[in-house]
């Protein structure tokens, strides 16, 4: 991988991890990162008193005028709907997957569906709403992420865990509608 500072290429064990980048390593080498972050470390103890009693001033001014701050951003909004608009339209397209992981993820919270180790199958979770919105691009035909136990049921609650999702069409997601196939209702 290339360091983006110095641009040199280097093995991926020179670069610090990171999980919010595509491929999992922060941009910048450890040399890099190194050089210049004794100089922020002085600087931010240093200043830290400061930086605190600003945080704190802001923070009041902040809690004293929130309908002040709230109509700048009104303003703000009125003067750059175009942009305020396009900007939110292109993040809805760039993150479908993890917008469709997110919503799903938060009825799951909703219904306290979501178990203790849903952190670690995160990422895979996006991967199975990621795979959903590729099969949709690439066949024409509406795929969507469902749970094989419903997380609500006149029979059994799941849980929103990666064992209990599955990829389906939407037309096949639709007629399962909020049933357990599995499930013998009996008499």
């Amino acid at each position: 991988m290339q360091c983006k500072k110095c641009l040199l290429i280097k093995t991926d064990s020179d670069f610090h991890k990171d999980r919010s980048r595509p491929n999992g390593l922060h941009p910048y080498c450890k040399d890099c990162l190194r050089s210049f972050r004794p100089k922020y470390a002085t600087k931010k103890q240093r200043g830290n008193k400061s930086y605190q009693s600003h945080l704190a001033r802001e923070n009041k001014r902040y809690r004293d005028n929130k309908e002040a701050f709230k109509e700048q951003r009104r303003q703000y909004y009125q003067q750059n709907k175009e942009l305020v608009r396009a900007r939110a339209k292109r993040y809805r397209e760039l993150n479908q997957a993890k917008r469709a992981a997110w919503n799903s993820a938060r009825r799951a919270r909703k219904q306290q569906a979501t178990p203790p180790w849903y952190k670690q199958e995160k990422h895979a979770i996006i991967q199975l709403y990621t795979e959903a919105a590729v099969l949709t691009r690439e066949t024409g035909v509406q795929y969507t992420v469902d749970h094989i136990v419903p997380l609500t049921s006149d029979v059994v609650c799941g849980l929103h865990c990666l064992s209990n999702l599955q990829l389906m069409t939407k037309s096949a997601n639709s007629s399962k509608r909020n049933r357990f196939i599995g499930a013998d209702r009996g008499p």
